[in-house]
């Protein structure tokens, strides 16, 4: 996939996510609810493309990412999102669904953080710093 065609699926996702952020309030789990669907295991074939180890490690990790937030582990989910989101072997529905997990989920550790949670305000710090290590 070309740097352009990357960029053109990172700017619908986004502005997807800024549309459905402004238009609707969604509960916390709902954050991640986007790797649900994406990352469904697809009878005994990985997507085209994509090997059985690729498929079930990103699939690990998208779950790994859902069961964090469950848990209020949120500096994991964030960890899980940018590995997921750094992972060249997906889908582009699974690419945009990651994407539009992780703006769900920035926004919500950001009013949780506004509101006084400092396990949000931690993951919040965890992800500008991981910018800061690439």
């Amino acid at each position: 996939m070309t740097s352009k065609v990357q960029f053109d699926y990172f700017l619908a996702a986004t502005l997807t996510g800024l549309v459905l952020m402004a238009g609707c309030k969604r509960s916390p789990v709902e954050a991640v609810a986007p790797l649900v669907n994406a990352f469904e295991t697809q009878a005994t074939q990985p997507p085209a493309g994509i090997t059985v180890e690729e498929d079930s490690r990103n699939k690990q990790l998208a779950d790994q990412a859902v069961a964090a937030f469950k848990r209020n582990d949120f500096v994991t989910v964030g960890s899980s999102l940018q590995t997921l989101r750094s992972t060249p072997t997906m889908t582009d529905d699974q690419r945009m669904a990651v994407q539009d997990a992780m703006i769900n989920f920035q926004k919500t550790m950001a009013e949780r953080a506004e509101a006084g949670d400092a396990a949000a305000q931690q993951a919040l710090d965890f992800l500008r710093g991981s910018h800061l290590r690439r």
